[in-house]
């Protein structure tokens, strides 16, 4: 049997409790174990924490897979973009390293740790949300160009050596030389819209505070961009987006000087 035909197959097997679902919809739902290697993107939210829970014997609402902790997605603050919170009991910590690493697999980055009374908390976001081509970017409504926010220090340094995240490797991309924490400082954001001169000076006081300097709102053009780079959107900052990888110094289309 050929493998379009073995699909449609699953899709017409209904399930019983769940009228109008197929079977194929269910796995797919609950057991997305099927990880290529070097596959940029983030799985389901409720299907990660399903396979989570079963591997590390976490609590997962009325799925009681193990006493190990527990396992639940927040989506109330975060829309459709939620984040999967962890709760290792204690004397259970030495589940930390799988958990994590097989989190990262599933494209979901360690964004706070805590600790508490009844143990490890552990709150983890996307790593790679919607993702867009450069040819998305030029072909985006209000203009192609991309735009970044700093200060006149680090503008110097990024028109000689272009954007250069901290760490950036093949293999960080992959996943495997991923360091927990260190996800956001590898990032790269750009505004999709020009900002005004008052947002410059206002976010570029941030970069100001730390490096010295004047805020500066640097203007990239994507036609310079390796065709191979992928941006994604971070929920938390609806107007721009980022990138884990390089972009050129050839890039850069203009560098404004905006004083506080």
């Amino acid at each position: 049997m050929k493998l379009d035909e073995l699909i449609d197959e699953l899709h017409s097997i209904k399930e019983m409790e769940t009228p109008g679902t197929s079977v194929l919809e269910r796995w797919r739902k609950y057991y997305p174990f099927i990880i290529k290697e070097g596959l940029i993107k983030t799985y389901p939210d409720e299907a990660v924490a399903h396979i989570i829970a079963q591997l590390y014997k976490l609590k997962l609402d009325n799925w009681n897979y193990g006493e190990n902790g527990k396992i639940f997605v927040d989506n109330k603050e975060h829309d459709n973009d939620g984040r999967i919170i962890i709760i290792i009991f204690n004397s259970k910590e030495e589940i930390f390293d799988g958990i994590n690493n097989h989190m990262l697999k599933y494209g979901w980055f360690l964004a706070e740790q805590e600790y508490k009374l009844e143990g490890i908390k552990l709150i983890y976001e996307k790593k790679f949300g919607d993702r867009y081509s450069v040819d998305d970017i030029l072909s985006k409504q209000g203009g192609k160009f991309l735009y970044h926010i700093t200060s006149t220090k680090i503008a110097e340094k990024i028109k000689k050596q272009g954007f250069v995240p901290k760490s950036h490797t093949e293999e960080y991309l992959k996943g495997s030389k991923f360091k927990s924490g260190d996800d956001i400082n590898n990032r790269i954001y750009f505004f999709i819209q020009e900002p005004d001169e008052s947002f410059v000076r206002t976010w570029g006081s941030t970069a100001v505070s730390r490096t010295e300097g004047e805020p500066v709102l640097i203007t990239v053009n994507p036609e310079f961009i390796n065709k191979n780079v992928s941006f994604f959107v971070d929920p938390r900052w609806p107007m721009a987006v980022f990138t884990y990888e390089p972009i050129p110094p050839n890039a850069i289309y203009s560098i404004e000087e905006k004083e506080l």
